[in-house]
């Protein structure tokens, strides 16, 4: 301690902050539940997109379409506008291969209108635009050369066909077990 002219003691007081306040722990918490919540969202929209492709191959198209519709809010909710609009470009393919054109036609323009107008063009999503619309005439030209002919394929992969919806309303229920 000091003393002054006068005589009088100075004393310094020092309080120093402590390292963490409480504020930080809670900001801390939060970010970790965020980055949690975000992980589960993404390995969930991977798992949905894996039995989306599952079900279409089976040739369970609305089963497949409501995969995708809930694979199209995981995307909405991450902030992911490619994976929103390769949704819907899975949900038109669904549409061509049920007999659905002008559905998967309204889909593919929706698809190429949004990404054309916004801030910078993805030519991915371009050409899976225009894909998707060169399969669906393919199609739906094989669709009408089928009608007069008895085959049902005009490829020998069977990948220009219109197939029978053959979903079950258990397809996304999962079974009690006791």
């Amino acid at each position: 301690m000091k003393t002054d002219t006068k005589g009088r003691r100075r004393l310094l007081v020092w309080i120093q902050p402590p390292a963490i306040t409480p504020l930080e722990y809670y900001f801390m918490s939060l970010m970790i539940k965020w980055e949690h919540e975000r992980i589960q969202a993404e390995s969930l929209a991977g798992y949905i997109a894996t039995l989306g492709g599952g079900f279409f191959m089976c040739h369970h198209w609305s089963t497949a379409v409501r995969l995708a519709q809930q694979q199209q809010r995981l995307a909405a909710y991450l902030g992911d506008t490619e994976m929103y609009y390769k949704c819907l470009i899975n949900q038109a393919y669904n549409y061509i291969h049920a007999g659905r054109f002008r559905t998967a036609n309204r889909l593919v323009k929706l698809v190429l209108q949004a990404v054309q107008q916004g801030p910078h063009e993805d030519e991915v999503l371009v050409k899976m635009c225009y894909s998707a619309r060169l399969f669906g005439k393919r199609v739906r030209k094989a669709a009408v050369k089928n009608d007069q002919e008895s085959h049902s394929t005009v490829d020998d992969f069977a990948r220009i066909r219109l197939v029978q919806d053959q979903s079950k309303d258990a397809d996304l229920i999962k079974p009690f077990r006791s």
